[in-house]
């Protein structure tokens, strides 16, 4: 049905010209023929139409080869073998399933003949029908054709403004192929075909693809891009300066549709929605629309939500849409982890108003030369709740405006804590910087093209969502076969976030260096019986069972016996944070274990508390903060003990990184004193002959000028285990 008269037309006419003649379907796989992939991209086509938002176009399918002639300029001896299948309409799904079962013709017909019945069908001499028009052609040029009425396709084009489109011959490039889909050398009509299309093309500013161009594009659903409405409001700093606004979404997350519209297979017939209630009951009782209210499930109680309580919501009591100005706070109190919302507004002056134009100009120079942002109380209009949100200046080349998003609240934040990586960055060789380097270097998204031109890999403005992708296909496969289990994503869905070509070739030289500078160790899990028993196993019990018989040979009678070696309690297999000290004396009890990797784990932890202390996650002087200190200091006097028998080396080194960590964080005085008062120094060498540190250099390092701590009082077990518990939240 045409628009109103004077009515502007909003819909685009296309029409797809596909080749269905005999020599379409030569060639092997069957999948690889000119029919196979013309289908598919008929199909495609019309799929994208049935998805693309507020789409009314219309789509003509136009057929040559076909075996009968049904066509509105046929006569005896013209326009022989072509048939429209459909005349431009809106797509449906009886489209796509008319588009899989395209007939297979068995005679050729010309070409251009059926671009010049495709002209007819979108002749629109008013206007008023289409806003645009497009002809799609898709044949392998094998049949025969008339080259007379050339000019007046390419005039006839031009006349009614249509966009051309050849797909699938490959005529592009410096080598276009020279074989035909069957396999053979082009013929010379098929070279000539090809010849003409493109000079048809050149003459009208058409494209012309191959295959392996089109495709990949039609196989992925995109909505038809459209302009954000405008949201007219009052920017008001203060309550003097009203300047007024216009906001325009710049970005909003896209969603798929409700589907809950739907629409009768006959256009002229008007779809009622008719709602009704019934009770959860076996008759099913209807249940009269007047007494049925609103109500909210809380857990299992309905808490009914009445006309009272709806007179009682929140508004916030603005007259009209406004963005009223909070204050101004600096940029790095904003960053990227504080943006929240699921759209990004652009706030420029209202058009026409040259005052509002020049008063937000001076507030976004200004806010850029402080660089400050400015938090703002957002309402969409009268009777909307407030939004908390940031505008922030943006000043670029072809304009100055202002972005908001919207703040999150205290409720919407989680604290976070994360011990930082200086230590481990500073103990990088300059093999591994060098091979990070690489890394950080190959995975550039910034490249330039064949022709120089500078290009962005994965740009978040073309890059498609998989998920929504996915859906689409999910849809399509419903509706065309209700029985069939839904597919897998497709090859090209999941290619959307794939490593891109290019970077997977940098890569290429750049994961073997990493590979060296970063050598792994495969972790061989022992079996159920080479794994230490709680009560011992074998050789170790037999010893153990000697062991205590020896010992219990030189154990007087009546007196006091030695305790258990083990402890039942829950399985220990690293040192926690909890529990630092415990998990380290049962770890060392066990066999076999390593020593060195021991004491790393601890000192690792330890200096992990000392940061939790330096970042104020413990209140100054609490209760919390001794008690991780008396952690520490019990930790380090286990350690020290263990290390002066074992590995004097691996105490002196650690020793050295907490003391290098305590001034670097400003925490000196509150553990450091704790460690010279109990002399958890360097071991020395009077102390074992495996430390080659002398007694003067262990005064020296212990000597550093900080007041006297003096050790706090024990605390009752119980509330011991309170600041563990604490510590164990944080």
């Amino acid at each position: 049905m045409p628009p109103a008269p004077g009515r502007k037309a909003t819909c685009e006419g296309i029409v797809v010209v596909l080749d269905v003649g005999p020599h379409t379907r030569l060639g092997l796989p069957i999948e690889k023929t000119f029919y196979n992939k013309a289908k598919l991209c008929l199909i495609n086509i019309l799929q994208r139409k049935i998805f693309a938002d507020k789409c009314r176009d219309k789509v003509g399918i136009l057929l040559l080869g076909t075996d009968e002639t049904d066509n509105p300029l046929a006569k005896p001896g013209e326009y022989q073998h072509i048939t429209v299948l459909q005349s431009p309409r809106e797509v449906d799904w009886a489209c796509v399933e008319a588009a899989q079962k395209l007939p297979r013709g068995s005679h050729a017909a010309d070409w251009l003949d059926a671009l010049v019945i495709a002209i007819d069908l979108l002749h629109d001499p008013m206007g008023d029908i289409y806003s645009a028009t497009k002809i799609v052609l898709l044949t392998d040029f094998c049949a025969d054709f008339s080259a007379d009425q050339t000019d007046v396709i390419i005039s006839s084009i031009k006349a009614i403004g249509a966009d051309f489109s050849v797909i699938g011959p490959d005529v592009s490039g410096e080598n276009p192929t020279q074989l035909s889909w069957s396999g053979k050398p082009k013929t010379t009509v098929q070279r000539a075909g090809e010849a003409l299309a493109a000079k048809i093309v050149q003459a009208v500013d058409g494209i012309i693809c191959s295959f392996d161009e089109a495709i990949p594009q039609l196989l992925l659903f995109q909505k038809k891009t459209s302009g954000s409405s405008n949201w007219n409001a009052m920017l008001s700093i203060g309550e003097d300066l009203r300047i007024p606004i216009t906001g325009r979404i710049k970005m909003r997350r896209a969603t798929p549709n409700t589907w809950k519209r739907c629409h009768a297979t006959d256009d002229s017939v008007v779809t009622i929605k008719e709602k009704s209630y019934h009770r959860t009951d076996d008759q099913q009782t209807a249940v009269p629309e007047d007494e049925v209210i609103d109500g909210y499930r809380y857990g299992t109680t309905l808490v009914p939500f009445t006309d009272e309580d709806r007179q009682m919501n929140y508004s916030s009591g603005a007259e009209s849409a406004e963005l009223s100005v909070l204050g101004f706070t600096r940029s790095e109190f904003c960053g990227l982890a504080e943006r929240a919302g699921d759209q990004v507004l652009l706030v420029t002056a209202k058009e026409g108003d040259e005052d509002a134009a020049v008063a937000l100009s001076a507030v976004v120079q200004a806010m850029a030369e402080l660089d400050v942002v400015a938090v703002v109380r957002r309402v969409y209009r009268r009777g909307c709740k407030p939004v908390l949100g940031a505008l922030y200046p943006s000043i670029t080349q072809d304009y100055e405006c202002l972005v908001w998003v919207a703040l999150p609240y205290r409720e919407d934040v989680r604290a976070l804590a994360f011990p930082p990586l200086q230590r481990h960055v500073a103990s990088l060789t300059q093999q591994q910087t060098h091979a990070i380097d690489a890394l950080i270097d190959a995975m550039n998204l910034n490249i330039t093209d064949s022709d120089g031109d500078a290009e962005e890999l994965l740009d978040p403005e073309t890059v498609l969502n998989p998920h929504l992708q996915h859906y689409y296909n999910c849809l399509t496969d419903r509706a065309l076969t209700l029985t069939r289990p839904l597919p897998q994503p497709h090859s090209h869905v999941t290619a959307l976030l794939s490593v891109p070509v290019e970077l997977r070739e940098a890569l290429d030289g750049v994961t073997e260096r990493l590979v060296q500078a970063f050598p792994t160790t495969k972790i061989v899990k022992r079996t159920k019986r080479e794994r230490h028993d709680l009560f011992g196993a074998g050789d170790d019990a037999n010893e153990s069972k000697r062991s205590r018989g020896d010992e219990d040979e030189n154990v007087e009678p009546g007196g006091p016996t030695a305790p258990p070696p083990v402890t039942l309690g829950p399985r220990v297999d690293r040192v926690s944070t909890a529990t630092p000290l415990q998990d380290f004396q049962v770890l060392l009890s066990q066999q076999p274990f390593n020593f060195f990797a021991l004491c790393d784990d601890l000192g690792e932890v330890l200096l992990q508390i000392v940061e939790t202390i330096s970042q104020g996650l413990l209140s100054e002087s609490s209760p919390a903060e001794r008690a991780s200190i008396d952690k520490i200091v019990a930790c380090m006097q286990a350690l020290r003990k263990e290390c002066v028998i074992i590995s004097a080396d691996t105490y002196n080194s650690f020793i050295r990184s907490m003391h290098a960590l305590c001034l670097g964080r400003g925490v000196l005085n509150k553990v450091w004193g704790r460690v010279a008062e109990l002399q958890l120094g360097l071991i020395t060498s009077a102390e074992t002959p495996k430390s080659s540190v002398d007694q003067k250099e262990a005064e020296d390092f212990l000597s550093v000028d900080v007041p006297s701590v003096t050790a706090p009082s024990e605390a009752p077990a119980a509330q011991m285990q309170d600041y563990d518990d604490l510590l164990d939240d944080l």
